[in-house]
């Protein structure tokens, strides 16, 4: 993807993730996020277009947080860009405070 038409500023995140779409899950290493989207690392990735369920560990006691996302875009056997969908209450802050804490490090 072409770094112009980024919305929002990457930060690196070493973390894994459940990325859940029709009959497939893939539990992944996450390469980056950022306020609008991630960048999960699979050989696999979706196809653009395909919904899927993403479970992040985005608090720090543990709880992950549900998000409905869409592949924008595929690296083969790379990885997959994703933009958050429809995020449930609370979502956009508790990601702002972890890029925060990400970018702060």
């Amino acid at each position: 993807m072409d770094s112009d038409r980024r919305r929002h500023p990457r930060t690196a995140w070493p973390q894994r993730c459940w990325c859940q779409a029709q009959e497939t899950s893939i539990y992944a290493q996450i390469g980056n996020v950022s306020e609008g989207g991630l960048f999960v690392r699979t050989p696999s990735p979706l196809p653009e277009g395909v919904r899927a369920t993403l479970h992040l560990p985005l608090v720090g006691d543990g709880e992950e947080r549900v998000v409905e996302a869409v592949v924008v875009w595929c690296a083969d056997e790379r990885g997959m860009g994703l933009r958050f969908e429809s995020p449930p209450p609370g979502f956009a802050d508790d990601l702002c405070d972890l890029l925060r804490a990400l970018r702060n490090q």
